[in-house]
């Protein structure tokens, strides 16, 4: 009797280990929810693909036409040319100074030079985004300006990248929850497409 109550509460565990499995199983495999769904809200493009699609689609957003678009178009086309090594550079320095910070034995002669490099590359980033919104700004009109305005203030800033990981942190639901009451978004106006970002 002893006997088949052990086999009993095997049987009993083995199933219930293959459940827990499946269960896993299917949440993993499981469509994930797009951000913002739940509250109604449009999904936000993800940023990866086509340079020239993407500002293509800003500078259809903002309404350009003519002259206008076209040099808007290439000022950002430059833009992003003249950081695509810098934002490759800062990575690599920050792939750098993690390989060396984890290290068995760190060199700190070495992670300073990491730190300067990652500062003057940041400050070198900070300065040709801070030139290419002052130009963008010059080429719009009050109304294309007061939309690109917002569309800055809905992008992720870029902050220090985080040694060990690859993206930024984001703030948590409560602190989103805080920063919107102590900081409104601007009214928005019906009949304004959603920014494109």
């Amino acid at each position: 009797m002893r006997r088949w109550g052990l086999v009993l509460a095997l049987l009993l565990s083995v199933g219930i280990n293959l459940g827990l499995f499946a269960v896993i199983a299917v949440r993993r495999l499981a469509p994930r929810p797009i951000p913002g769904a739940e509250a109604g809200l449009p999904p936000r493009p993800v940023l990866a693909g086509d340079p020239i699609a993407r500002l293509t689609r800003l500078a259809n957003f903002l309404e350009l036409e003519g002259e206008e678009r076209q040099r808007f178009l290439d000022l950002q086309l430059s833009f992003y040319q003249e950081t695509l090594k810098l934002r490759a550079e800062m990575g690599e320095v920050n792939r750098e100074l993690r390989r060396e910070l984890t290290s068995r034995n760190p060199d700190r002669q070495r992670i300073d030079r990491l730190l300067e490099r990652s500062s003057r590359v940041h400050l070198s980033l900070e300065r040709a985004l801070t030139g290419n919104v002052l130009q963008s700004r010059e080429l719009l009109d009050e109304r294309q300006e007061r939309r690109y305005m917002r569309l800055l203030g809905r992008l992720r800033p870029a902050g220090p990248l985080g040694l060990f990981s690859d993206r930024p942190p984001r703030p948590g639901p409560r602190q989103r929850e805080r920063m919107e009451r102590r900081f409104p978004p601007p009214e928005e106006k019906e009949g304004e497409p959603e920014p494109p970002i």
